[in-house]
């Protein structure tokens, strides 16, 4: 049952990222870059990150930092640390905002970044997300998803 659980959230996860994260990355820099079109303003959403790391990688967390960027160019930023996917995260994480499936190769670390925002204005919005680990190859790839 569990393994059918496992790989029921992995199907999810997968088939949102590929309806919502789209992404180019600059390796150097560790910049993820995002595109979300909005057209309903009214709506609640919220901003779910995925982070992939290597199984070896200790699972501290990650800081990062957002830069969220209006159809018209205001920008807001943000630095925050991605929770740890390790058991002993501090403070602890509420189960209904943070998931992580394992492959044994990989981990996949879900985190909802921001719940319940709407944005104020329909058209494109960009998000550049850069990731500051002390070890680079630790991130490989990350997803943003706006539900």
């Amino acid at each position: 049952m569990e393994t059918k659980t496992t790989n029921n959230k992995l199907l999810f996860l997968i088939a949102a990222l590929l309806l919502f994260g789209s992404c180019r990355t600059n390796n150097e820099n560790r910049l993820f870059r995002f595109e979300y079109e909005v057209a309903d303003t009214t709506t609640q959403k919220e901003i779910l990150l995925v982070l992939r790391m290597p199984e070896r990688c200790s699972g501290e967390s990650n800081k990062m930092k957002i830069n969220i960027i209006s159809p018209s160019g205001e920008r807001y930023t943000d630095a925050f640390l991605f929770p740890s996917p390790g058991k002993n995260s501090s403070p602890p994480i509420p189960k209904d905002r943070f998931k992580v499936v394992k492959s044994g190769i990989w981990r996949d670390a879900g985190w909802v970044y921001k719940r319940g925002i709407r944005f104020p204005v329909p058209g494109k919005w960009y998000f550049n997300v850069y990731t500051e680990n002390d070890d680079p190859r630790c991130v490989r790839e990350l997803f943003l998803t706006v539900r």
